[in-house]
């Protein structure tokens, strides 16, 4: 049984709002614990790859022809689990991950942009341009991976705002 996406957008719009609301503590409190940042990272990683794995299913991939969101959805639950079971080395690489995370969703989001455009989306370009910004701060995280965690915190934080702000906008406008 296909169920409607329209039913099931709350878990979207749920994971959005989180990323909104770590991206913005992030942002204004950087230095506070990275330990925090990690816990943080952790669970919304958990829960934006379970919704995206448990929304392919429901779907069964008619929105999804190629998997990318099935994938997308995987490796953000291995992410977790690596920082969830490896506190101690996921301090040392958390902006790494965090960078790679960010690069992988830069594509999937400039993707999804190019797919709508072809299904003659009206608001397809503003996918692009989010993409094309959570590129360049992927690009950042994964440059200069020895900053002080307070930047690489900071820049997750505004990764995470417009990740929110376009998931957000995609789940409204879908």
């Amino acid at each position: 049984m296909k169920l409607d996406f329209r039913t099931h957008k709350w878990l979207y719009v749920a994971a959005a709002a989180l990323m909104v609301l770590f991206g913005l503590i992030f942002l204004f409190l950087p230095g506070k614990n990275i330990g925090a940042f990690t816990a943080m990272m952790c669970i919304l990683l958990l829960i934006v790859g379970a919704a995206k794995i448990v929304f392919h299913f429901w779907m069964q991939g008619s929105l999804d022809r190629f998997g990318w969101r099935l994938l997308d959805g995987v490796f953000e639950v291995i992410i977790a689990l690596l920082l969830m079971f490896s506190p101690a080395a996921s301090l040392l690489v958390a902006g790494t991950l965090v960078g790679v995370w960010a690069l992988f969703n830069s594509v999937n989001i400039i993707f999804a942009s190019l797919t709508l455009r072809g299904q003659g989306g009206k608001n397809w370009w503003i996918f692009l341009i989010a993409g094309v910004l959570t590129a360049f701060f992927a690009m950042l995280m994964l440059f200069y991976p020895i900053s002080t965690a307070m930047v690489a915190t900071a820049a997750a934080g505004l990764y995470l705002i417009i990740y929110g702000v376009t998931l957000f906008l995609h789940t409204v406008f879908a």
